[in-house]
């Protein structure tokens, strides 16, 4: 898939110009879908920034907010993925889009877990995280309440 084909296709299913130089709502979620697609697809930033002419700090603002897409962004963003055949999970609802790249690449981690790896981490790592996690929070709020 080439940014090109990729710009090309959003442009039909859009029915627009995704770089289209504005701030409207849908041509900013366009540019979101296509910036998404194309960094989990292995482009590098230097190869986007050139095809939506925006900035290269813009460009990650898009990656990291893809969270705040409606569900017609979704489809378009599920449909570029069945339509150039890319390995990546589709996407069943706004909802379950956290917009946080590195807590999925956890999330894919924990789930490629054996079951005895699992039990293992539950009991020697993550109880012991959980504990020091909410001790924490305790002493967090306890700092502003004092204030």
């Amino acid at each position: 898939m080439s940014l090109e084909e990729l710009k090309f296709v959003l442009n039909q299913m859009y029915e627009f110009d995704i770089s289209r130089k504005t701030r409207k709502r849908e041509v900013v979620y366009a540019k979101k879908v296509f910036i998404q697609l194309a960094k989990r697809y292995g482009w590098q930033w230097k190869d986007i920034v050139p095809i939506l002419g925006i900035s290269h700090d813009n460009c990650i603002f898009h990656f990291n907010s893809f969270g705040c897409i409606r569900p017609m962004d979704l489809h378009h963003f599920n449909s570029c993925i069945d339509y150039f055949n890319i390995p990546l999970k589709k996407i069943p609802s706004v909802d379950s889009i956290d917009g946080n790249p590195r807590l999925e690449k956890v999330i894919d981690k924990v789930n490629s877990l054996s079951r005895k790896d699992l039990k293992y981490f539950d009991e020697n790592v993550l109880n012991s995280f959980l504990k020091k996690l909410s001790f924490e929070k305790l002493v967090m709020e306890s700092k502003s309440n004092l204030k």
